[in-house]
């Protein structure tokens, strides 16, 4: 099928008529002739190919979504990584101001 204006349709002379409201339908023929086969062939074609697309779309948004967990799954790592380095950091300042009240206390004394 070619794409016509932007949606998959056929030629310009098969869209002389269609149903109001619903875009991307495809006109004329297969709107006229709900019992002929050709008509038929045609709207299964369109649905089919509708169908591919949809399928081909779904498969990427759960790529998408695959790779949006995996990257807050990094971010919760390194959050946590940070929150243990910074628990250490304190640790060590809290050492460090204890040696340094002992330092002046044991020079007075």
């Amino acid at each position: 099928m070619k794409v016509y204006r932007g949606t998959l349709a056929l030629s310009p002379v098969y869209q002389s008529r269609g149903i109001p409201g619903a875009p991307g339908i495809l006109y004329g023929r297969a709107m006229e002739g709900w019992h002929d086969h050709h008509a038929c062939e045609i709207r299964y074609r369109d649905v089919r190919e509708r169908l591919r697309d949809m399928a081909e779309r779904i498969t990427q948004v759960e790529q998408d979504q695959r790779t949006f967990v995996d990257l807050l799954r990094d971010v919760r790592e390194l959050i946590r990584l940070v929150a243990a380095r910074l628990q250490a950091l304190e640790y060590r300042i809290e050492e460090i101001a204890r040696r340094s009240e002992r330092i002046p206390r044991h020079f007075r004394n």
